[in-house]
């Protein structure tokens, strides 16, 4: 397959051609705002897939920290040729350009690196025109970018992860072609690049072992609970705080712990609040907490210091996440590793 490519800006715009390239520039802002993979408002209009750039948007990303741990896999949204997915080795603190976002209408909307940490899967489109996302894999090494899965109008492939044999991915299977959105968990073969179908009504899939595991998305489009499917196909619930919050980037476990999973905290006018129901509706953009679930007992608060998470990831007993001030790890405490406002996802 062919790498995907776009012509640079030429260096002689005239006036005219400067301002229409402007207007493009906003029609893909506008767009990547607009393609959420679920909508929170009260008529069900839904929430950007990519955090609003002119709000967290940075010109500088800068590495403030280091940490002995494996190689973190980022996407940085700024203007090209920054906008791009890069490695970071956390010991050195060194950053290389795994693979530049060429210019024109292309965007991503997810990366997860596979069990062997040679390959990520993108959730991507080469156009925004179509309307959609499909699957591509990026070979770390060589750098070539491979189409798995082409667009469908209309449908967008998102938090995707891979199963733990690397032959296939999960995703979010975001389809509005119809007149109501419809949100299903999907598993795209990657050898035969079929799509199958598997709950309907969820997001955010991740698969331990043989068990699939998943955020139900209840009539008002909240998620308050945790849902899975074990290899026999029995359904079971996992109940999060009595249903009082809206859950987010549900993560595999370490250990004792079976999975983690972000809490989002309900506000008010004079701040951050506790202990209350989060809203089912508003862009989520708001404070997380980790949640822990250890088997045969309830989820509990791992103490990590609250902050809005925009896409996480977990290898072994560390977190992964970026957040609106750059890009962090956390076990028992959170550490800074990169201080920006355009890191969106993140995989390791």
């Amino acid at each position: 397959m062919a790498t995907p490519g776009g012509q640079s800006v030429a260096g002689s715009f005239s006036f005219w051609k400067q301002i229409a390239r402007l207007a493009k520039l906003a029609i893909v802002v506008t767009l990547g705002l607009g393609v959420w993979l679920i909508g929170f408002s009260s008529d069900k209009q839904a929430a950007p897939v990519l955090p609003n750039t002119d709000v967290q948007f940075s010109l500088d990303l800068e590495v403030i920290d280091t940490v002995d741990h494996d190689l973190i896999y980022a996407v940085e949204q700024r203007a090209r040729p920054y906008y791009r997915i890069f490695s970071l080795d956390p010991k050195s603190g060194e950053i290389q350009t795994v693979f530049t976002v060429p210019d024109g209408n292309a965007i991503i909307y997810g990366i997860a690196l596979d069990p062997t940490g040679n390959t990520l899967a993108v959730s991507y489109t080469a156009d925004f025109e179509l309307g959609g996302s499909g699957i591509w894999t990026l070979d770390v090494k060589t750098q070539e970018m491979t189409e798995v899965l082409p667009v469908t109008n209309g449908v967008f492939l998102t938090d995707i992860s891979w199963a733990p044999d690397g032959n296939s991915v999960l995703a979010n299977h975001v389809d509005r072609r119809g007149a109501d959105e419809q949100l299903s968990i999907a598993r795209i073969s990657l050898s035969s690049a079929s799509v199958s179908l598997l709950v309907a009504d969820a997001i955010n899939p991740i698969q331990i072992d043989e068990t699939l595991y998943y955020l139900n998305v209840d009539e008002s489009l909240a998620r308050r609970s945790i849902g899975s499917i074990d290899p026999t196909g029995a359904a079971t619930t996992i109940a999060v705080d009595d249903g009082r919050h809206d859950l987010d980037h549900l993560l595999p476990g370490h250990g004792d712990v079976t999975l983690r999973v972000a809490i989002l905290e309900a506000t008010n006018d004079t701040g951050v609040t506790l202990g209350e129901p989060a809203s089912a509706h508003g862009s989520h953009d708001v404070p997380s907490t980790w949640w822990a679930l250890i088997p045969d007992s309830e989820l509990a608060p791992t103490g990590l210091e609250p902050i809005i998470v925009y896409d996480a990831t977990a290898n072994n007993d560390t977190i992964i996440y970026a957040t609106n001030e750059g890009l962090s790890v956390g076990i028992a405490t959170r550490r800074d590793l990169i201080r920006s406002r355009a890191i969106r996802f993140v995989a390791s």
